[in-house]
This record gives structure tokens, C-alpha cells and sequence, in this order.
């Protein structure tokens, strides 16, 4: 295979055992909407200590609308009113941008920001929008284990990451019936996902983060290391050869 246009990194957390894999896992990248996710699992511990009110209506200044990328909100013709969690749920699902900028003010930089320390997450910057696949896939693998929020929430959470429209990259290597809880993130050179594979038995979670990429070369890469990851992750449930 020729080499890829671009830098990569790969981490991977075998959600049962504990084993870690990857490469250049923890070199930094640039986050795209990846990083929304912190966004999101503060917004869930907000409401978890009485902070903000998810069903709250909350109405959209122009001034809120953000016109450019991804999202449903900047249409003319979208409603103006919406809730947190209505909010949190564009976000994640169509990868909003403006619900993430009105999220991320309510609920103040500094306060998502001090969580990504809580958690560890020591490369990760809301302000530079920068991470690490290491970071990503670290977030992902806490949520999975009820680490950082409610029984209730992390399931509310992990069936929004499931609802993404997007289903190229990281599911594009998967079989079609098995369950991907991801985000996406996109920016010019810059094509990420970062997600938890449900697989039965062997459950994982993958984040793989790309720079100064080539987007037709990237998407099929992410598929590929996304099936890759997979087999290895399905041939353990058989267990060690004999």
C-alpha cells in the first residue's frame, strides 16, 4: 500500500481486558468537532448537580447562528427556540456547530475545561481544539464504564453517539448490524472519529485523529484501520489458538 498523504494516530482500549494498542497515540492533533464530546458530558454533569436544566427552553439570538459547516440550525428556516439536551442532541448526531458554540457558552470554556483535567485528559485543550487519539479514546472508554456520569446519563449519552447520521470512517469497517457509538470531526486536512465499537464479549473504544490529510484517501483509511481493529478485536473472543 502506498503511504498515506498526512500524519495519523491510532488508539485503541479493549473495553473487557484493559489491553491498549495504537500508533503515535499520543502525538497531538487538531480535534475538529471531536471535541464536542467534552462538550456534551459536561453539559450531562451540569444538569447532574442542579447547574443548568436540561429541558430548559432556551431561544437562539441571531448572533448565535453559526454559518458555516455542518449543522441544521444556521437553516433560515429552523426553529430559533431549542432545549439543552435538544441542543446536545444536534450536536452530537448532525455535528451542529451552532448548538455547540451556544452549549459551550452556557456552559462556560473554563468550566469544560476544568472537567478535561478532572479526567485526565492532559493534551486536550478546549481553547486550542486540540487532542490526542490517547485522550479521545480515553474519554470514550469512561463513558463506556459509568466513570463520568449517571447510569442513566451514560446510557442517554451512548444512544446519542449512536444516532450519528455520519456513517462513513470508523463504521464504514464494521459489519452493519454492530453497534458504533461515535463522534466525527472534520476540518480542512483533518478527518477524525472517535468512538466505542459494542461488540459482544469484546467491546472497545477507537479514536483515530489524521493531519493535513487527504479526504477521499482518509475516509478509506479510517475504514480500513477500523476493520483491521475489528478482526483483531472478534478473533480474541475465540480465544488463543491451540
Amino acid at each position: 500500500m502506498t503511504a498515506l498523504q498526512g500524519g495519523y494516530g491510532v488508539a485503541v482500549i479493549d473495553l473487557a481486558s484493559g489491553l491498549t494498542y495504537g500508533v503515535n497515540g499520543n502525538n497531538l492533533f487538531r480535534a475538529a468537532s471531536v471535541n464536542k464530546m467534552p462538550i456534551l458530558i459536561t453539559l450531562y454533569d451540569s444538569a447532574a448537580r442542579g447547574r443548568i436544566r436540561l429541558d430548559q427552553p432556551l431561544t437562539l439570538a441571531e448572533s448565535d447562528i453559526q454559518h458555516y459547516g455542518t449543522g441544521t440550525i444556521q437553516d433560515p428556516s429552523a426553529p430559533r427556540t431549542y432545549t439543552p439536551r435538544q441542543l446536545g442532541a444536534l450536536m452530537i448526531q448532525v455535528s451542529d456547530n451552532t448548538a455547540a458554540y451556544v452549549l459551550e457558552r452556557l456552559l462556560g470554556q473554563q468550566t469544560v475545561q476544568q472537567n478535561v483535567r478532572r479526567w485526565r485528559l492532559d493534551h486536550t485543550s478546549m481553547a486550542d481544539n486540540t487532542t490526542t487519539p490517547a485522550d479521545s479514546a480515553t474519554l470514550m472508554a469512561d463513558l463506556y464504564a459509568g466513570r463520568l456520569l449517571s447510569p442513566d446519563a451514560s446510557d442517554e449519552v451512548l444512544a446519542l453517539l449512536q444516532g450519528s447520521v455520519f456513517t462513513d470512517r470508523l463504521a464504514a469497517g464494521l459489519p452493519p448490524e454492530l453497534p458504533l457509538a461515535h463522534k466525527v470531526g472534520t476540518d480542512i486536512g483533518v478527518y477524525n472519529d472517535s468512538g466505542i465499537v459494542l461488540l459482544a464479549g469484546r467491546p472497545y473504544s477507537i479514536a483515530v485523529l489524521s493531519t493535513d490529510a487527504d479526504e477521499t484517501e482518509a475516509n478509506a483509511a479510517l475504514g480500513r484501520i477500523s476493520k483491521d481493529v475489528y478482526n483483531f478485536q472478534a478473533s480474541l473472543l475465540a480465544g488463543p489458538k491451540r
